[in-house]
């Protein structure tokens, strides 16, 4: 059944994508086979979205996202007919704007869900997640980033980028970029404005506690290694895991099949935004074996349990390292670890993303991101918006060494 849901699910963008570049007679008929295409989106965010999705939203949000395209354009409404006679008189004011104006209205489709998680994406927007997925390079500040109400709260600023030499940290806020406050715009759009070419400035607004401050950083060309290990000393292995990319694994249990002589291993999650789901359940099955690992729940169905399909695992003793930018994937491994009593966990609270995220392919190589699961520990907790507490509590400001110290003695050192 799930081979073939996502098998029709790749082919219907392709059966539209013929449609929509084969011959056509009237202009009109061109702009039929995309009003179908904008139901085809419809039926998939209201199949698959985690909470329900109230259709008058949906629609109102994309006839406002059209408008943005085309000014001018008349509707009847937030229903499906008003929608169809928006898209009408849009390409009646302009025949070739079938295409944006339909990328508008599956933009506001999408906003219409009210989940910040939620989104369209553009060709661009779309290669630049599938490339930090797979581990290249690309350019910017360097921080992964959430919504908030005053604007982009840092969930992570990654190792290596500016945004932490900058001293930026977990739950510092975003407000403005280059003079342009980014409260009350769309995530992506907003996200969108740090981008830039490799050696330019850009200027930040910060939040934090309360205070702001000004900020001026340069954009870098920056490539995050999924992960590295090395010896503390003779016996004690350091594993720091910076992002579960599709490719972690492997590189992973590489390190650790060469880590000859070591009795003992500090993981080190802080400031790992998370990435794939399935990468950080094979991590965790290198270090739990067959004990369950997650438990992920969707709307409308029995919760789908996911356990570690390995007889045997890494049998040392382990410590998590975990700060508050410790958040979504990495944070279902340190669950794993931690429910299981694999690994005492030493730090701060974790950042608190349990939601889950999947990726619709669309014409023209764009794609929706959508909210389609929660996770809850093997214990059954839901730790979204809470995070997850330490064993071992430090301090905010705690340094390396503080962490470092803290792991040895909770391994016994």
């Amino acid at each position: 059944m799930k081979r073939t849901r996502l098998l029709l699910l790749l082919l219907a963008p392709c059966f539209v994508t013929l449609l929509l570049s084969a011959p056509l007679r009237p202009q009109e008929s061109k702009a039929g086979y995309a009003r179908q295409y904008l139901r085809y989106v419809y039926s998939v965010l209201h199949k698959n979205f985690l909470y329900p999705v109230h259709e008058d939203a949906v629609l109102r949000s994309a006839i406002r996202e059209m408008k943005r395209v085309a000014p001018g354009l008349k509707s009847g409404g937030d229903t499906w007919a008003g929608l169809d006679e928006a898209f009408d008189s849009a390409v009646a004011q302009d025949p070739s704007s079938v295409s944006p104006v339909g990328e508008a209205a599956i933009r506001g489709m999408v906003n219409g869900l009210g989940d910040p998680y939620s989104s369209f994406l553009n060709a661009r927007e779309l290669a630049l997640v599938k490339g930090q997925l797979a581990g290249e390079s690309f350019t910017g500040i360097g921080v992964e980033l959430a919504p908030s109400k005053s604007g982009l709260m840092i969930v992570a600023a990654l190792e290596g980028g500016p945004a932490l030499k900058a001293g930026l940290r977990c739950r510092d806020v975003i407000a403005s970029v280059d003079g342009t406050p980014v409260k009350g715009r769309a995530f992506d759009d907003a996200a969108n404005l740090l981008l830039g070419r490799e050696g330019t400035a850009v200027r930040l607004k910060i939040l934090r506690g309360g205070k702001a401050c000004a900020l001026s950083l340069k954009r870098a060309k920056l490539r995050i290694p999924p992960a590295f290990l090395k010896m503390l000393d003779g016996a004690t292995g350091y594993l720091k895991i910076s992002i579960f990319s599709r490719n972690v694994y492997e590189e992973v249990r590489s390190a650790l099949g060469g880590a000859a002589g070591m009795r003992r291993l500090v993981v080190d999650l802080r400031n790992n935004p998370g990435g794939e789901f399935e990468a950080a359940l094979r991590v965790s099955s290198l270090f739990v074996a067959k004990a369950v690992l997650v438990r992920v729940r969707s709307r409308g169905l029995p919760d789908k349990v996911h356990a570690s399909p390995c007889a045997q695992a890494l049998s040392v003793p382990l410590v998590l390292l975990v700060n508050g930018g410790t958040a979504s994937s990495s944070e279902v491994v340190t669950c794993a670890l931690k429910d299981n009593r694999r690994a005492r966990v030493v730090g701060t609270k974790t950042f608190g993303k349990g939601l889950i995220q999947s990726y619709y392919p669309l014409v023209g190589g764009t794609a929706i991101k959508l909210t389609t699961g929660k996770y809850l520990s093997p214990s059954g907790a839901d730790i979204h918006g809470r995070g997850i507490a330490p064993d071992v509590p430090l301090p905010e400001n705690a340094g390396d060494k503080a962490y470092l110290d803290s792991a040895r003695k909770a391994l016994g050192e």
